[in-house]
Order: C-alpha cells, then structure tokens, then sequence
C-alpha cells in the first residue's frame, strides 16, 4: 500500500508539471491540450510538438553537415603551415586547450544570451546594449585570468620553450576574448535572421575551433617570423 501511494504521489508530481517552457507556448488550458493531440505519436517530440520528426532531421542534420565541412577548414590552416608547427610542436601540443578554451567560453555567454532570450529579459535595444557591453567587460577580464592560468600550465608542463609559452599565453587571451564576445553577439544575431538562436551553441563551438587555429597560427607567425616579434620574444625573454 505504501509503496502504490508513493507511485501515486510520484505520479501526481509528474502531472503537474508544466507543459510549456518559459517561453510560454499557451495562454490556457486549451492550447496546452492541443498541443498534447499533436504530439501523442511516438516519434513527435513535447518540446516541438509543431514540428514534425523528419522536418526536425532535416533541419538538424543540415546544420551539423555545414558545422562538419566548416569545421574541415581548421585543417587546412594547420597544412599551409605545417613547417611553423613542426619547428615549433608545443603548439601542437596546446593546440586542443585553445580550441577547447574558446569554444567552452563562448558557449557560456551564448547560452547566458539564449537564455535570456527565452525569459523575454532580451528585448529592447538599451538592454541588448548593455548585455553586450557587460560581456565585452567580463570577456577582458576572463581572458587575462585564462592567460595567467594557461601561462603557469604550460611553463610547468616543460613541454614548451619560454617563447613558445608566450605565443600561447597571447593566443589564449585572443581567442577568449573573441569567443565570448561572439558568444553574447551570435544569438541575437541569428534572431535578427529569424534562425533559431539555440543553433548558437553548436555554431560558436565550430567557429572557435577554426577561428582559434587560424590566431594561434597568426600569432606564431608574427613573433617567429616577423622582426618585431622576434625583438618584443628577446625582450620577455
């Protein structure tokens, strides 16, 4: 008996959970209900109960394919300069951490923004302003302290040179830094596109993964092959 009235209570806890997100999806009850009949088949979804399973493949995977081939590009950077990388391998080395780092904190602020988004918070332009310029503030101050921890990693590590710990530290502050202010920007921009802005997560990672290639590359060239970066690498040294 108790234990059929624990599966009751546990039921009756289940029921009254709300159907709707905080993006309300009804107003009453009836709309709630509608959309129940819309979703009872098996392969229909209670988050999407308008959209249909294979309309939800075809949205999905074409996103994931165009994320697969951009993502491809990185590659290619690496191959145009595999010279730079085999005289140097600790960027080989770091190279995940900086791709890692980026992705992970522009999805943070794109999902902050997401969320946002959701509550209805994100609406009139002096808010989206001043969202934007808070991020922008918290992506300095984020990567100098990634910078710190990333330079006392790889110094301790002794898998790097000083000189190739520096060009990693500078890469590291770049890449956060552009990944979360694109993190915060890239939702509102697909909303201005009428995309979904959730793509936002899986989009920003892939172009963190590219993007923190091609500064980590630039970067190694301006202080292995340019005159002034070779004199500011001798002057920390």
């Amino acid at each position: 008996m108790r234990a059929r009235s624990v599966s009751n209570a546990s039921n009756a806890e289940e029921s009254e959970i709300p159907f709707a997100s905080p993006m309300e999806i009804g107003e009453n009850d009836n709309d709630l209900l509608i959309l129940k009949e819309k979703s009872k088949h098996s392969l229909d979804c209670p988050l999407e109960p308008e959209v249909s399973f294979f309309s939800a493949l075809f949205e999905r995977s074409g996103v994931l394919i165009m994320l697969l081939i951009l993502q491809s590009l990185s590659s290619i950077v690496l191959e145009f300069n595999e010279e730079l990388l085999e005289t140097n391998p600790a960027l080989i080395f770091f190279l995940t951490m900086l791709a890692g780092a980026g992705g992970n904190a522009g999805n943070q602020a794109s999902v902050r923004m997401i969320r946002g988004i959701a509550l209805g918070i994100v609406k009139t332009p002096s808010t989206i302003a001043k969202i934007i310029l808070r991020e922008v503030f918290m992506a300095f101050s984020i990567a100098i302290v990634l910078c710190l921890v990333c330079f006392l990693r790889v110094v301790f590590s002794q898998q790097a040179s000083l000189s190739e710990s520096i060009v990693i530290t500078v890469a590291i502050f770049f890449i956060v830094l552009i990944s979360i202010i694109l993190g915060a920007s890239l939702p509102l921009l697909l909303v201005m596109l009428k995309v979904d802005p959730a793509h936002s997560s899986t989009l920003i990672q892939v172009l963190m993964d590219i993007s923190g290639v091609l500064i980590m590359v630039g970067i190694a060239i301006f202080f292995f092959k340019t005159k002034l970066g070779a004199d500011i690498l001798l002057m920390l040294e």
